[in-house]
Order: structure tokens, then sequence, then C-alpha cells
């Protein structure tokens, strides 16, 4: 799968990988307000790991980083990172981390939004959506520890859950700002019944329904041009007559596909469509049947703030 992503300004995001801090944290919970200015907007006490502290117990009760009292994870960058519950519910229990950006957003404008999650080795349940919150003002509800209903801008996709305790998993997207949003809130802003669950078949040494994640590399990048998250573009398709791959398809539900053109490695136009409905069926050019090799495509596009966008890459036919 290719993606390309461009980014035009620096990161809105304060501390963005956690590893500023005031204290060492150590181990003993609710500690994210350790790594300023991140902090617990509910009841909900979302933690702190870092290196710092240098516990050597995997599952012991301390804040390390790689090990720590929910699993074995380093950082995705550094040497921190944070961690939340984003779903308890036999207890409808949830936690969020909130921080001040750099600057407000400005209306109108497209902001892409980036961070990473891993779900903890000792936690039997992972979950499907986990989302970023912008607001004008901080979030502050500290007599609940429930979810906050609200509409995040960006969230991981639906029904695709997050599963994996070995790598770091990519939630992103983009959105226009309405303006002068200059809170980012990140969790899950779903109830109970909405919220759907999937067991890692695991004992959990952290109670049986939990889900909990660690967090790092937050991004919020201004006047960003993006074609990653959106367009998903197979580099090796198969048109063999399986019904499996048959097509060079292009998956896109955020921008207009303009032109998409095909050339072979001689720079001879194969193809060309401004219909996204009419995928490239890789068998004959001009009543010449395409011959095994790599070609080239060229993207024509518009993104949601109807700008042009254009992006290239290359496609591996095999038969």
């Amino acid at each position: 799968m290719l993606t390309t992503t461009a980014y035009s300004q620096t990161n809105l995001v304060p501390n963005p990988s956690f590893e500023i801090y005031t204290t060492c944290p150590d181990g003993g919970g609710g500690e994210l307000n350790y790594a300023p200015p991140w902090y617990p907007p509910t009841a909900g006490s979302p933690d702190y790991f870092n290196q710092c502290n240098n516990s050597s117990s995997t599952f012991g009760a301390n804040a390390s980083v790689p090990a720590n009292s929910n699993g074995y994870q380093y950082a995705r960058t550094g040497v921190a990172y944070a961690g939340f519950s984003p779903s308890i519910p036999d207890i409808e229990y949830r936690e969020y981390i909130q921080a001040p950006l750099l600057s407000p957003l400005i209306v109108g404008k497209m902001y892409c939004v980036e961070f990473y999650v891993s779900l903890a080795d000792s936690i039997k349940y992972a979950i499907t959506e986990i989302g970023a919150y912008f607001s004008n003002g901080p979030i502050i509800n500290m007599g609940i520890a429930s979810n906050l209903p609200y509409n995040p801008q960006v969230r991981s996709p639906v029904g695709v859950f997050l599963s994996d305790k070995n790598n770091w998993m990519k939630i992103s997207g983009s959105f226009i700002a309405n303006g002068g949003e200059n809170y980012i809130t990140i969790g899950n802003f779903k109830n109970d019944i909405n919220t759907d669950t999937l067991s890692t078949n695991i004992w959990s040494a952290n109670g049986e329904t939990q889900s909990y994640y660690y967090i790092d590399d937050i991004s919020v990048i201004y006047e960003c041009d993006t074609v990653s998250n959106v367009i998903n573009i197979a580099n090796i398709f198969t048109p063999n007559g399986d019904n499996n791959n048959d097509q060079f398809v292009i998956q896109d539900k955020s921008h207009q596909i303009k032109l998409i053109t095909i050339y072979d490695r001689w720079g001879i136009k194969v193809f060309e469509t401004n219909n996204i409905n009419e995928p490239w069926d890789g068998r004959t050019t001009s009543g010449i049947p395409c011959t095994e090799g790599i070609y080239y495509y060229i993207l024509e596009l518009h993104d949601i703030a109807q700008n042009n966008l254009k992006t290239k890459g290359f496609i591996q036919l095999m038969k």
C-alpha cells in the first residue's frame, strides 16, 4: 500500500511525545500531569511512563519504559509515553488526556491529526474507536469518570479493533477547523452500548472488561496537504481472472478523483479515466495484452477543501 503525506507547518501539540516531565513517575497511577501541559479533564486517572523509572520488573507496580505495570512496550520515539483506559464497561469508566494547543485553529483551514496507540500486554479487551476532539477552551468535568458525549473530529476507523500489542498503531485524519479550537482531548467518546470490544483471549490482570492503551507521538499540523489515511492504493495486483485482486482499485472517501492516468515503463499511456468507479483491469491496452511488470500512475484530485492535489506512484502487474 502506498501513502504520501506532506506537512507544511510545525506541530501545534506541546510535549507531543511526553518527553518533558516535572517528576519521574513512580507507578502510583494517575500521574499524567507529571508531563505538562497534559492532564486528565475528568475524574479518570491516566498514567505516565518514563525510562527515568528504572525498575526492572515487567508487571510490577512501576511506570518504567519499556517494562511497566501494564506490560512491555518501547516508546515509539524517545523514552516516554502516556497510558489511559478508554473503556471499563462494567463500571462505566473512561480516561481521557487533554492539553492546550500552541495556538488556536484558524477557521476554514485544514489540519492533519496523528497519534499512535498500543494495547497493553496485560489487557484482555481491545476496542474499535479512539478519537481526538478539538474544543474552544478546556473540557473540565472532574465530577465524572464516564464518557464525554462529544463527536471527535478525528477517530480510528469504525469496526477496526485496535488490538496490536507489539506495534504502535497509527490513528490519523484531517478536518476543517470551525475556528478558535485551542484544546485537544483524546479518548473514547462513545457510551458502553456503542463501544465494541474484542477479546484477546488472555486472562486480564487488570480487570476482565478493561481496555488500556499506551499513547505516543501526537501531532496537529496546520494547512497540511495529505493523501495518506484516506486513499489506499495497493502496489501489486494480479489480473488473472481468479476474482482476487484482479483490478487496480482506489479506495477513497475524502477526495474527489479528477483524473487517473497509467503509463507503462516506456512512458506510453495505457489507461486514463476520470471515473473512480472505472478500475483498470490490466489486461489489454488498445487491444494489445498488457505484459507483467511495473506501471506508473498519476492521480489528480480535490480534497474536502477543494484544493487541487496530485500524487504519483507505481504498481506492479503480476499474472
